[in-house]
Parts: C-alpha cells; structure tokens; sequence
C-alpha cells in the first residue's frame, strides 16, 4: 500500500474508457498492527472527467473493510456513482489526526447499471409580466451528448399563464438550442402564478425549470355597506350610537332573536371565482352576539352557492383590508352577474345577530373552467 501519516499529501487512482452508466465504487486498506494506527475519518472523493463532485465519503480506516468480498479481498463501498464521459477519479487526502495513517491501497468499480443521457433546462429570466406577450424571455435546453438530431418535447404546466413551442431540435453535433417563452395576458386578478416548464426527450432523462408570471389586473373589489343601495332587511334594527362606532361606516343593523333578514345584492359582476366576507362590530364588544349566525350565498337564479355559520361573539379576524377586519364566509363561483348574501337570526333568541358589511372580491376566472384546463394538461402527452 501507499500510506500517510497526518500530511497534506493526495493519492489517485483515475479509471478511463468507461461506458456511461452507474458504478459501485469501493475501497480496501490493510495496514501494520491490523489497521489499529489508521486515521478514523479517511476522506475519499469521487469526480468524473469534468472534476465535478459525483461523491463522497468519510471512512474509519481503523475497522478493517467488510461490507463484501470479491476479488481475493474485503472491501467496503464508497458510493454509488452515475458516471458519463468516459472516466472517474477517486481521491485520497489526510485524515485530521496528524498521528494516524490515511492508507491507499486499492479502489474497485463495478458497472450496476446504464445511465440514460440527460436534458437540462435554464430560463432566461425568473419572472415576466403577463403584458410581455410573445418572446417575453428565453430559455435554453442542452443535452449531455451530441449524436444526431434531437427532438425536445416542451410543455408548461399553465397555458393561460406561458406558452412554449410543442418542440424544438438541437441538431446533430450542437449541444443545446435555445427557444421563447410567451407571456399570456389573461384578464383574471390571480397575482403572480408559478409555471413549470418541462422538457422531454426519447432516451433521455427529462428536466424541468420554472418561472414567474406578474399579473398586471387590479383587483375587483366591492363593499355594500348596511347603509348602501343593495342592502335590505326585514326585522332588523338601524343603530348608529357611540356604542357601534367601531363597526363599518359607523353603523349596523341588529335582531335580537327575531325572525328576519338581511341582504346584500351585488349586481353586474363579471363571471369568476369570488371571495365573500362579513364584518360587524357590536355593543359591548360583541359580546351579546349570536354564536351562530346563519349566512347564505346565492346567484341571480336563487341557487345556493355556500353558506357559513359565524360565532360573531368574536370579533372577525381572518384579514384586515379597507380599513376594517373581515371573516371570509365562503369561496364561489359567479355566473349571471349577481350575488346576494343573505343573514337570519341565530339559535338563541337573547343573543344579536349583526348586518353590517359584505366584501367580495374576484379571484380569477371559474374554478371549475380552470380545474378542466389542468385536466386537459395533464391528459396531455408529448409522445
């Protein structure tokens, strides 16, 4: 064997003219006196052709090697290596106790299975806008090999947000090929959305890469307050006193008990995904309030689109926004251009169930219409 006390010194061993695929490598060590002067943390490196790091180990070359024989010998694995160009480099160097021996003795490789070329995908940018449209960045896709023509398979997870071409080729002897990315100016308020972009290969290993879309869309948002035009009630009571200054507007309407309803009608709305929540603040720190307060969400023709039962002793906290705090209620889907929210009274008849204001703001388009677009997506084959 070869052998170094403490040291800053490095042993070798290179193996050349390898097949592209998977190897096991593995190391034996005998020393004097049976090893017991060895370093304990013998560090091995493993680097193909390019010195990239393909792994790495840390051995206590004080236990003699076990794991498995063959060869005449023990031996004890390193790591298990995916090796292409054609070579792979195994290193040796000190262990840190300056009075114990790194020893280089022998370093085996075994083939275990074939590695497929591989595909490698960068984008340009990390994000765009949405308003960028065609060309908006670039990205480039190399391959680790250059025989022949190549057709790359491309593909974006959200073709409402980015679009790619279906395919592109690296021609033969080329290593990579560059392609546009195309913005998609959609007309949702959906903030900025995440898109993967993926790229395939027959006899390659795929690869993937993402980037972000800014929306450029300003949010819908709309109020009625107990006060406005599309509010209406029926057995509730107006109240504006110094004891429900804190609600919306300065006012609410309230039912004790009671057998009535409130309503807020929002009209000419746009179709798509909207976000519903209530506000109220009441006397004495709501406290007397219902624990159960009935809220219901319908569409121009009647039907129930959610409903939500409201502990409104608490005050709401979901989120804060146009100067107040609000409770999301539910998350619907619009069609027909309206929306009414509608409260009756709660279970106990010596408890206050508040109307005060309704926030609805729009997500995006229907959820359902997006649902089917992921499903065309994922239904959809490149081959």
């Amino acid at each position: 064997n070869h052998n170094m006390r403490g040291g800053s010194g490095t042993a070798s061993w290179t193996f050349t003219g390898l097949a592209d695929g998977e190897y096991l490598v593995a190391a034996t060590w005998f020393h004097k006196y049976d090893n017991v002067y060895n370093t304990l943390d013998a560090p091995f490196t493993i680097h193909d052709s390019n010195s990239t790091l393909l792994g790495s180990a840390i051995v206590d070359q004080s236990n003699a090697p076990s794991e498995f024989a063959s060869d005449g010998t023990n031996w004890d694995t390193l790591a298990t290596v995916n090796v292409t160009g054609g070579s792979l480099t195994v290193d040796l160097s000190a262990g840190s106790n300056s009075n114990r021996y790194s020893v280089a003795d022998a370093i085996r490789i075994e083939r275990t299975a074939t590695v497929l070329p591989s595909l490698t995908l960068s984008i340009d940018k990390p994000s765009i806008s949405e308003a960028a449209g065609l060309a908006a960045t670039t990205a480039t896709v190399t391959r680790s090999d250059t025989s022949g023509d190549l057709i790359v398979h491309l593909a974006t997870d959200d073709t409402s947000e980015a679009t790619v071409p279906s395919t592109v080729i690296i021609p033969a002897g080329a290593t990579s090929t560059t392609f546009d990315i195309d913005a998609i100016d959609d007309t949702d308020n959906d903030g900025t959305q995440t898109v993967l972009i993926t790229a395939a290969a027959s006899g390659y290993t795929g690869t993937s890469d993402a980037i972000e879309v800014t929306d450029n869309e300003v949010a819908f948002v709309a109020i009625l307050d107990d006060g406005d035009a599309g509010f209406s009630q029926d057995g509730f009571t107006h109240q504006s006193n110094s004891l429900v200054a804190a609600a919306y507007g300065g006012d609410n309407h309230n039912m004790r008990g009671g057998s009535g309803t409130a309503s807020w009608t929002f009209t000419g709305l746009a179709d798509g995904e909207y976000q519903v929540a209530a506000t109220w603040l009441h006397k004495y720190d709501n406290v007397y309030n219902t624990l159960d307060a009935p809220f219901t969400i319908h569409d121009s023709n009647g039907t129930l689109l959610g409903s939500a039962i409201v502990d409104q002793s608490n005050a709401p906290s979901g989120f804060a926004s146009d100067g107040t705090n609000w409770d999301t209620l539910a998350t619907v889907n619009v069609t027909g251009g309206a929306l009414t929210v509608d409260l009756s009274a709660g279970s106990n008849s010596n408890r206050y169930s508040v109307a005060d204001a309704i926030r609805i703001e729009r997500l995006g388009s229907n959820a359902a219409d997006r649902q089917a677009a992921d499903l065309l997506f994922c239904n959809y084959s490149p081959w």
